[in-house]
């Protein structure tokens, strides 16, 4: 924008905006294969939770472990991360893919 208005001659100069330091940056993704492998070797009660945040991308320690139910919306089938809870304070959500519904609806099952 700052260039624009630089080249009609709005301004003189262009400000410098130095850019945000990113922290916590994620890297080295596994391939659904590899994965697969790695989930393989875990014990079963882990295999859910990790499958979870392999679908979904989300931290496991301050994300995925501590949901509950009540973060499961069944209706509009999404589940719900609260805002607060996430690296940059905003909720989010996830929809249900093919693969969740099924791992959700064996973990309530598996809690019923």
């Amino acid at each position: 924008m700052y260039s624009l208005a630089l080249q009609a001659g709005k301004i003189h100069a262009r400000p410098h905006i130095p850019m945000l330091r990113e922290d916590n940056v994620r890297k080295g993704f596994l391939t659904a294969e590899a994965f697969e492998a790695v989930r393989a070797k875990l014990p079963m009660a882990l295999q859910a939770v990790v499958t979870f945040a392999y679908i979904t991308g989300w931290r496991l320690a301050s994300e995925v472990l501590p949901l509950t139910w009540r973060n499961v919306d069944w209706d509009h089938e999404v589940v719900r991360l609260d805002p607060g809870t996430t690296k940059n304070r905003e909720g989010r959500e996830f929809p249900f893919t093919v693969v969740l519904r099924t791992l959700l609806n064996a973990q309530l099952a598996e809690h019923e």
